[in-house]
């Protein structure tokens, strides 16, 4: 037979019949075994199985699924945000101490009217609880100014040509107990 017979012949028949009958080929048994894929002898290449998993479906092909993903990103730790400058937003930012005052003022009329002796309690430990944030942030102020006359002075050296002093963590703090201690003279609270 012809080459061009045997296909046409091959074409009527199917490839799996022709090759079993004409062809006279073994078709291999599909099998899960795993036996059936080990290898003869270990320097072999193993075979593996032609069956393989269906390519996963581009999704430019289905029109109502989005090509690009959101890229989502937080602010806080994205260098294209910007360096955060805390005076700048706390400047901006004023009016949210404003409201957090308004709030505590109005819990603490609360807990006058207040007869359930759990809800006092928590009413109780909340305005302590912003008074303490309030006590913290004064305080961080004042090491902010401190830090800042520190280095007003050290420019003030500089342009004199004088060398300037750096100034221990040790004799910062005395400078902040210090500025604490007046404003308490300001306030007639020292001998508390």
């Amino acid at each position: 037979m012809s080459m061009e017979e045997l296909l046409k012949l091959q074409e009527k028949m199917g490839t799996k019949a022709f090759n079993s009958k004409v062809l006279k080929e073994e078709s291999r048994p599909i099998s899960r075994d795993p036996d059936y894929y080990r290898r003869s002898n270990k320097n072999r290449p193993s075979e593996m199985p032609l069956m393989r998993k269906r390519a996963p479906r581009m999704k430019f092909l289905d029109p109502h699924q989005k090509t690009k993903r959101a890229i989502k990103r937080d602010p806080r730790f994205d260098d294209l945000s910007g360096r955060l400058n805390m005076e700048e937003w706390q400047h901006k930012y004023q009016f949210i101490s404003n409201i957090r005052q308004k709030e505590k003022e109005v819990l603490k009329k609360e807990l006058k009217k207040e007869d359930n002796e759990d809800m006092r309690k928590r009413i109780k430990s909340i305005v302590q609880r912003m008074e303490n944030q309030e006590r913290q942030k004064k305080f961080e102020q004042k090491q902010k100014d401190v830090e800042k006359e520190i280095r007003r002075e050290q420019m003030e050296a500089l342009k004199q040509g004088i060398k300037p002093k750096f100034v221990t963590n040790k004799e910062k703090n005395l400078r902040v107990r210090a500025k604490h201690f007046e404003t308490l003279k300001q306030e007639n609270r020292v001998d508390k």
